[in-house]
C-alpha cells in the first residue's frame, strides 16, 4: 500500500499530463501511486501515454463529473489503501522534492 496517492483529474487534458507525470516519475519520495481520473473527454487517453506510463490507473468517467465529484469519487472509491491522498491538477509540474516536503511537513 502506497502511502500517498496522487489523484489527478483531467478533461481534454492530454497535452499537458505527460509532463505532469514525468515530474511524478522525477520525485525522490518513491511511496506513491498514481490515479488518473479521466473525467469523459472527448478523446480517450492516447495508447503511447499510457504506454509510458503503465504504473499510472486510469479510471475514464462516462460523464463529466466535475471537478469536485471526480476527486470524490478517486478518494472514495479508488485510493482507500493509502495514509495520505494528494490532489494534483494536470497542469501541474511539481518540483522533485514536492511529495518529500508534504512527507516532512505532515510529520512536524
Amino acid at each position: 500500500m502506497p502511502r500517498i496517492a496522487v489523484v489527478i483529474v483531467g478533461w481534454n487534458s492530454w497535452d499537458v499530463l505527460p509532463r505532469c507525470l514525468s515530474c511524478l516519475a522525477a520525485q525522490t519520495f518513491t511511496d506513491f501511486s498514481v490515479t488518473v481520473i479521466d473525467n469523459a473527454s472527448t478523446t480517450p487517453i492516447p495508447a503511447e501515454l499510457q504506454a509510458a506510463h503503465p504504473l499510472v490507473n486510469v479510471v475514464r468517467n462516462t460523464s463529466n463529473l466535475g471537478f469536485a465529484a471526480a476527486n470524490n469519487l478517486a478518494v472514495n472509491q479508488h485510493t482507500c489503501q493509502s495514509e495520505w491522498v494528494a490532489l494534483l491538477n494536470p497542469d501541474a509540474f511539481p518540483q522533485p522534492r514536492w511529495l518529500a516536503e508534504l512527507m516532512l511537513a505532515s510529520a512536524a
